[in-house]
């Protein structure tokens, strides 16, 4: 007995010197990424010159054009891109929505990607057709009395889609930092299994996505101009999305389609109801283009030394959806790690592992470019035991508070004793819980040690997050800089440690 507490004792003791912070480099770093920062310049180029940067079109290629060069310029080794099988790339070129009467005004609104053109600038009256619900067992019934209900009365109409949405008194702040109690919590809180992907509801005539094709072609026939819907979000703030199905040539595009502002959309719909003539002009611009140079992965290394072929991956997704510029989902997460990589060489201390870059395309197309990296280079490929581990950064612009493991637990006290470099910058929750939504979560069902940082949530999710607000100026320097530091000091401390992370243990499926 005695022995085996000795033997525990030892090991314990090897693994806290195996793990101990390099205080002296962690300050290094901080110093370089505080004093010598480029993030908010990245940020710049990458949000104000190329955004939106929507995957498949112009301004993704020309963002990773500009990416590479600035890498290469900085001294980086194998820079490459990984393309994707992306489909059809969609750009828009001119929108403009306005109501001419009852009164002129000027509306706020987006167009959903994948919309084709209006074929000019198209005026006609507004008609308030609700769209069916193609949900559940009577979506077919739905659809049926849709059609016979507005047949012959759409044509050359623009289509308002749904009822009014009644607005709520804000009542919270649109800023907000994380509070330690809610820190606390993560801390404590167990991993929770990995929720699956919710099923499309399915009907005894077909799936829901086979309904909403059927809809589409019948709108078509029957000459609609555009549909305009509403969106989520209010004060102007449209939050949206578009529909990356359409990319694939072989799905029929539906018809043009926008989001208005909530309240825009809310005029229209009660000066319909109230049988007062709306006539609005549309003009919507697009191109569809099938280039293959539009989509990728984009690659860069900092090689490492005698561990040289076991890698430390950093990712952030590139692409961005085309209703703002991107700013905040993904360039935030790109100008961090194009920093880190710039800090890391900054240091001059030669690395064992090799640090490798990996800006996602695709990441608006369910995670397309993750997932074809870890299916080419991990499952089918030769990465899968020498990749020690990927941080994925994707929460948004705010300052890193931890890291979620993944229910990973072999590496609590590890982190627990990297991150304690950060108490001061509020950096040191360690959290067992899933994370989700992101690009690391390939990695983690790969088997693969993934991590997604613990983000303060500012306005990510209250103002910018797949919104037309999406503009650099919501980036927080401060906070952009602190994430540099932190990540930098992870990337550093797993190249540097003497074995691979330790993994989960292989779950049989």
């Amino acid at each position: 007995m005695r022995c085996s507490r000795l033997l525990l004792l030892v090991c314990f003791a090897a693994g806290a010197q195996e793990d101990a912070v390099d205080r002296e480099i962690a300050g290094r770093i901080r110093r370089e990424a505080f004093d010598r920062s480029q993030v908010m310049n990245y940020a710049f180029y990458l949000a104000d010159l190329y955004g939106p940067r929507l995957t498949g079109s112009a301004g993704f290629r020309e963002s990773g054009r500009w990416a590479a060069a600035r890498l290469r310029e900085l001294g980086f080794a194998n820079i490459q891109q990984q393309p994707l099988d992306w489909g059809r790339g969609w750009e828009c070129s001119r929108f403009a929505v306005h109501l001419l009467a009852p009164q002129y005004a000027p509306l706020t609104g987006v167009p959903l990607a994948w919309s084709p053109g209006t074929r000019g600038r198209r005026a006609a009256p507004a008609v308030l057709a609700r769209l069916p619900n193609l949900s559940g067992p009577t979506a077919r019934e739905n659809l049926a009395e849709f059609q016979r209900q507005y047949s012959g009365k759409l044509r050359r109409r623009i289509v308002l889609a749904g009822a009014a949405r009644m607005l709520e008194p804000e009542t919270e702040p649109v800023f907000r930092r994380l509070t330690d109690k809610e820190l606390a919590e993560r801390a404590a809180a167990p991993a929770l299994a990995p929720g699956k992907p919710a099923a499309i509801a399915t009907n005894t005539d077909g799936t829901r996505l086979a309904l909403e094709r059927e809809l589409h072609s019948w709108l078509r026939q029957e000459g609609v101009i555009m549909l305009l819907t509403s969106s989520g979000g209010s004060g102007g703030t449209i939050f949206t999305t578009g529909s990356t199905r359409y990319r694939d040539p072989k799905v029929p595009l539906p018809v043009p389609m926008a989001v208005l502002a909530v309240e825009h959309y809310n005029r229209l719909v009660r000066l319909v109801e109230r049988n007062i003539p709306v006539r609005i002009e549309a003009e919507l611009q697009v191109r569809f283009a099938r280039d293959p140079s539009n989509a990728f992965n984009l690659l860069a290394d900092l090689p490492g030394s005698e561990k040289k072929d076991e890698i430390v991956l950093l990712g952030a997704h590139l692409d961005s959806w085309n209703n703002a510029t991107g700013a905040t989902d993904n360039a935030a997460g790109c100008a961090v790690l194009m920093d880190v990589m710039r800090i890391l060489k900054a240091l001059h201390v030669p690395l064992r592992r090799t640090v490798r870059i990996a800006l996602w395309g695709g990441h608006e197309g369910a995670g397309l470019g993750s997932r074809t990296y870890v299916r080419e280079r991990v499952v089918d490929g030769t990465e899968h035991a020498k990749l020690s581990a990927c941080y994925n950064l994707d929460y948004g612009h705010g300052r890193i508070r931890g890291i979620y493991l993944q229910g990973n637990i072999a590496v609590r006290p590890t982190f627990e004793t990297w991150l304690s470099a950060f108490a001061d910058l509020a950096a040191s929750t360690v959290s067992l819980q899933n994370a989700g939504g992101t690009d690391h979560v390939a990695f983690d069902e790969a088997g693969i040690p993934a991590f997604q940082f613990i983000q303060d949530p500012v306005s990510y999710g209250s103002r910018t997050h797949h919104s037309n607000m999406d503009y650099y100026d919501y980036l927080l320097p401060d906070d952009l800089k602190q994430a540099a530091a932190v990540v930098a000091t992870l990337a550093f401390q797993t190249a540097m440690r003497a074995e691979l992370l330790p993994r989960k243990p292989a779950v049989k499926r």
